[in-house]
């Protein structure tokens, strides 16, 4: 029996529950405010959602902490979505702990969540009410809100939970400032899109429902199909049919909106309504306003610029479209809340535009450059050309299905960074489009990317001087004789009893550089609580740290590789560092062989 260390352990754990009383937290802001740093991208409702893939991939809290934070992080960063970013991919996290909860300043849940070898990370549920209505999440978000609420009763100070649970939500890189729980890269699930208590429950929420085409346009069936926010509600007074839609009230309100999203038909042109705006104060405080975002493309139309007049006429707005985009459009009205001017708008005959049975015909498209079959490295141009029996009105490019650029005219260019993607065979392709929203696409040009063999920028990286040459060592670390391959390896730790031990090693990373990589071996007769092998990666430019080997107690004999990606580390200053903890108990002394550190 280790009586002291329990004794010790307790102790520790008492003291790690001794928490200030507050502390600032991620987004903390006025009571009562929303989100601010990359608020769209953490709740849906960014350009970019449609690339998220919301089929929940399987992971761990230890992988996500290995993922490197990318170094053009910033407040205002767009979503990332270069090939195996998290920021595109939906997580589930199975049977692992939620043991802290709180309610933000901008009421938004940060649950902290823990796994058995004592990693956490954060993960998010915001506040409903700051979720824009053209969010791709906005049910899921709800869902989980509401089952979150009622299981806890939240306020703003962390509570204790220690619940086995399984959550489900979108990756998302935030800025470290002494987050309770946060990862050393920031990665967190945010938004949370699904939750469960309990051993192998199912954590995944209910799919978004495709969008389909506009329905309810005259708003015959109430506000069935439409999102809505703040006040509305339906209206006798129609332009077509016997109702409308008011956004805003006959009483003080604020912001008001209905949104819905759609796609449109492969031959719409626009997309037009009537509307009737009830202003009796002036632009400069209330007015009406609508627009139209294209979730393909990612652009934003104004159809009704800030209007306030009160005339009683109905008038009608309209912008131009492209076919088979996916669309949301917005219908607005604001208001100030004074209460002698109270104003409200009436929509009504939302409609889509067509052409008709003219233009049927695609148009024809082919990338030109680079040659097919052609073998490519470092920047390199795309160009596609289009024609059509009317005219083009967009050409778009894409490397391995992603989007890399657009034009409206043809030629079209775009600049691809190839050392960005893995040496080997890509497809390129171009889809052009017309004015009655015919598409066409390419057939596939396939190339070549070499970028290189990348030379390894570690010093004596198996360790095949029979030293530590290149390293500096800490504890207890020599080069030894039993190695993964070659004649040495690192030897950390010993047979008999150490502390801390470890080799670092600062480099610049290469501009090609993709992966690292090592072997180890762990003699651990302990348990992870005491003993224990682990190896971090920190970014010296961006102050970023990964974990590339998370605490790990074995006792198998058995050399295991260790990798992670490298891409966002180019060019910088790093630090690599290979350790080995034991606690310096008599009876079960820890040991971690290292060998064969590579670089690609």
């Amino acid at each position: 029996m280790r009586s002291s260390r329990l004794w010790i352990a307790a102790a520790v754990l008492a003291a790690c529950h001794e928490r200030p009383a507050l502390e600032q937290d991620e987004g903390e802001l006025t009571t009562g405010s929303c989100g601010v740093e990359r608020w769209a991208v953490k709740t849906g409702s960014d350009s970019s959602v449609g690339q998220v893939n919301m089929t929940a991939q399987d992971t761990t809290i230890a992988a996500l902490r290995a993922i490197p934070a990318p170094s053009t992080l910033s407040s205002s960063s767009p979503r990332f979505t270069y090939a195996g970013s998290p920021e595109i991919q939906l997580y589930r996290l199975s049977n692992v702990t939620l043991t802290l909860y709180k309610m933000e300043n901008d009421s938004d849940y940060h649950v902290v969540l823990q796994d058995s070898a004592g990693n956490t990370m954060i993960t998010e549920i915001p506040y409903p009410g700051c979720v824009a209505s053209a969010s791709a999440w906005t049910s899921q978000i709800n869902g989980a809100r509401s089952a979150f609420d009622a299981k806890y009763a939240v306020t703003t100070s962390f509570q204790t939970a220690n619940d086995t649970v399984t959550v489900t939500g979108v990756g998302f890189f935030d800025l470290l400032h002494g987050q309770t729980g946060v990862a050393p890269n920031g990665i967190e699930l945010h938004s949370v899109l699904g939750i469960c208590w309990g051993v192998n429950c199912s954590g995944s929420p209910p799919p978004p429902p495709p969008p389909g085409a506009l329905t309810n346009g005259g708003f015959e069936s109430g506000l069935t199909g439409w999102t809505s926010a703040g006040s509305t509600s339906v209206s006798a007074i129609a332009h077509g049919g016997s109702q409308s839609a008011m956004v805003g009230s006959t009483s003080p309100s604020t912001d008001s909106s209905l949104s819905q999203t759609f796609t449109l038909p492969a031959n719409a042109t626009g997309i037009s309504f009537w509307y009737q705006v009830h202003c009796p104060d002036t632009i400069t405080y209330d007015w009406a306003s609508a627009t139209l975002k294209d979730n393909t493309s990612g652009t934003s139309t104004t159809v009704l610029a800030n209007t306030c007049s009160n005339t009683g006429a109905w008038q009608q707005a309209s912008a131009a479209a492209t076919g088979g985009h996916s669309v949301t459009l917005t219908l607005a009205n604001h208001d100030d809340n004074y209460s002698g001017d109270p104003t409200y708008t009436l929509y009504d005959d939302v409609a889509v535009t067509t052409s008709g049975g003219g233009d049927t015909t695609p148009p024809t498209t082919s990338v030109t450059a680079p040659a097919p079959s052609s073998t490519v490295s470092g920047t390199v141009t795309v160009t596609a050309t289009a024609t059509d029996n009317v005219g083009v009105t967009r050409i778009e490019l894409y490397a391995d299905g992603a989007l890399i650029g657009s034009g409206t005219s043809s030629p079209t260019s775009a600049a691809w960074d190839t050392t960005a993607v893995a040496n080997g065979s890509h497809s390129l392709t171009s889809k052009a489009y017309d004015a009655a929203g015919n598409v066409g696409t390419s057939s596939a040009v396939t190339v070549t990317v070499n970028n290189g063999a990348v030379a390894n920028p570690i010093v004596n990286p198996g360790f095949e001087t029979g030293t530590l040459a290149g390293w500096t060592a800490t504890g207890t670390a020599r080069a030894a004789t039993y190695p993964h391959s070659g004649s040495y390896a690192a030897a950390l730790g010993a047979t008999t009893p150490t502390t801390d031990s470890s080799i670092t090693q600062t480099f610049t990373m290469p501009a090609g550089a993709s992966t690292i990589s090592f072997w180890y071996k762990v003699g651990c007769p302990d348990t992870v609580t005491y003993d224990w092998a682990t190896a971090t990666l920190k970014d010296n430019t961006t102050g970023t740290v990964v974990t590339l080997l998370p605490r790990t107690c074995t006792n198998t004999g058995a050399w295991q590789q260790a990798s992670a990606s490298t891409t966002s580390m180019r060019g910088h200053s790093v630090t690599l560092t290979l350790s080995n903890h034991d606690d310096n108990y008599t009876g079960d002394a820890t040991w971690t062989d290292y060998d064969d550190v590579s670089v690609q």
